[in-house]
């Protein structure tokens, strides 16, 4: 058998070359290059997003100092509970120092950045916030957070539809992100959008139901749009979290008001019991207190609210008028009635209600003059058709008690005209018809009255001013007051004294 014989040289050789060839224009691939490490983060981003809603959260509801000491007996390795101890800091300069030093301690960590990126937010110092929030979003590998830091800067500058960009982008990182939610709330309602700033807070509160914040704002969106009644299950939500929360207690009061009283009542007095003191809710007490028949509770309640706010006409101008059912009922102290009568005239110069008080007041304690004065004003409050809470009835009777008590001083109905000396003789005559009938039940009685007028340029008579009585008679005085208060004095604006002598 004869061995193989092997190619000419000269096909080698070609063989050789094409083979060369062929390598040189298909060469094999180059390995890949290793992709660069990432940098590693000591803390990890859903708990910063978790964190962050808990500090909003507490500070709602007053608790931050509590939060914050919770936070600090964490261990030290639990970073994001440290990031959340500096951000609850009260002090926005004490906060910002706190989160530089954490940056001394630990460089390379993504808290002292993230926290100094909020604060610069809260300042609206763009900047600064910058850098720090870059160093933030670098250390932390792009956790949305940095982004929710950097949509409350532009929230707070008031570019909108910035912050609406980068809440977006936080949310569709992670959408269980429930400081990304609330952000977005706060952003859709800046920028007048309040259905979907509600939807943002609904889902702030599927993300963590706890969240009594997110309850709170969904509430208070749901209050303000057409259908009201939405906020009464919200605030049943933040009060099953919060139970004792003055807030969401006035809040859910003020929602159930009209379709619950009873219940409401039951709100506001919780509230009250646990701190709230404003005038709403005081108010709101005191009216459901009283329309359920409690009208000492009702009262109790408004007497609070007009210390609260002691230039509130409307809670001086209800405690008068629960003043005066309790007197009505005999259970009261009329002078509660006086001194609310008297606050609310420091208030306005013509309240009616408030003048009959005193009108009624001052004749039955005998100080005529001042009866037939605030008599003379609500007449004047009356015709003008300021009677708005005073009762038709209470009217007519006002009425009554007004022209018989001009009657009894024997004042006369055109009123007396003329020059000064005609005027005065026509009033002393009538002064002196009283006198006389006076002077059947108190033998001896005589004196003068020194009189001061001031009469208007029309001739009306502005103020009269009774400077000295030695008769000493409180009809004959109230006589005097009254019918000069009806004269017409011609001769121009001017101030006349005058002396009556009655024997």
């Amino acid at each position: 058998m004869r061995a193989p014989r092997s190619a000419p040289p000269s096909i080698l050789l070609a063989g050789c070359v094409a083979l060369v060839l062929a390598c040189e224009t298909t060469p094999e691939a180059a390995p890949a290059a290793p992709a660069p490490p990432q940098p590693s983060s000591d803390v990890d981003g859903a708990a910063l997003c978790q964190v962050v809603a808990e500090v909003e959260d507490a500070s709602e509801r007053g608790k931050a100092r509590e939060l914050r000491a919770a936070l600090e007996s964490a261990p030290a390795a639990d970073r994001a509970k440290r990031f959340g101890a500096l951000l609850a800091v009260a002090n926005d300069q004490e906060r910002f120092r706190s989160f530089r030093e954490d940056a001394e301690q630990h460089p390379g960590s993504g808290v002292a950045p993230l926290g100094q990126c909020f604060v610069y937010a809260d300042w609206k110092m763009e900047d600064q916030a910058s850098p720090v929030c870059l160093k933030a979003d670098t250390a932390l590998r792009g956790a949305p957070i940095v982004d929710v830091a950097r949509a409350r800067l532009m929230r707070k500058k008031g570019a909108h539809d910035a912050a609406l960009a980068l809440v977006d982008n936080a949310v569709s990182r992670d959408g269980s992100c429930v400081a990304a939610h609330m952000e977005a709330g706060r952003v859709h309602a800046a920028r007048g959008d309040p259905d979907k700033a509600l939807a943002s807070w609904e889902r702030a509160r599927a993300s963590w139901p706890g969240c009594f914040l997110c309850a709170v704002e969904a509430a208070r969106l749901a209050e303000a749009s057409p259908e009201r009644a939405r906020a009464i299950p919200l605030w049943e939500v933040a009060l099953q979290i919060d139970p004792g929360s003055p807030l969401a207690l006035k809040h859910y009061g003020a929602a159930l008001a009209q379709s619950e009283p009873q219940r409401a009542l039951d709100a506001y007095r919780r509230a009250i019991e646990a701190g709230a003191d404003d005038l709403p809710t005081l108010l709101g007490a005191a009216q459901l207190a009283a329309s359920g028949g409690d009208v000492a509770a009702g009262l109790l309640f408004a007497e609070r609210a007009a210390a609260v706010q002691k230039n509130e006409i409307d809670a001086w101008r209800l405690v008068l008028s629960l003043a005066q059912r309790r007197n009505d009922a005999a259970q009261g102290d009329p002078d509660r009635a006086v001194a609310a009568a008297r606050e609310v005239l420091r208030l306005v110069d013509e309240d009616v209600a408030a003048l009959l008080v005193l009108a009624r007041r001052a004749r039955a304690a005998g100080d005529l003059v001042d009866a037939v004065v605030r008599y003379d004003a609500a007449a004047r409050a009356i015709g003008a058709g300021r009677v708005a809470g005073v009762e038709a009835a209470d009217l007519e009777a006002a009425k009554k008690e007004h022209a018989g008590l001009l009657g009894d001083l024997r004042v006369s109905a055109t009123g007396a005209k003329g020059k000064p000396e005609t005027v005065v003789r026509q009033v002393q005559g009538a002064v002196q018809q009283l006198f006389l009938e006076r002077l059947k039940k108190k033998k001896g009685l005589a004196g003068a009255l020194d009189v001061a007028v001031v009469v208007s340029a029309a001739g009306t008579v502005d103020s009269v001013e009774i400077v000295s009585d030695s008769v000493g008679d409180a009809a004959v005085a109230a006589s005097v007051v009254a019918n000069l208060r009806r004269a017409t004095i011609s001769g121009g604006a001017k101030r006349y004294s005058f002396t009556m002598e009655l024997k």
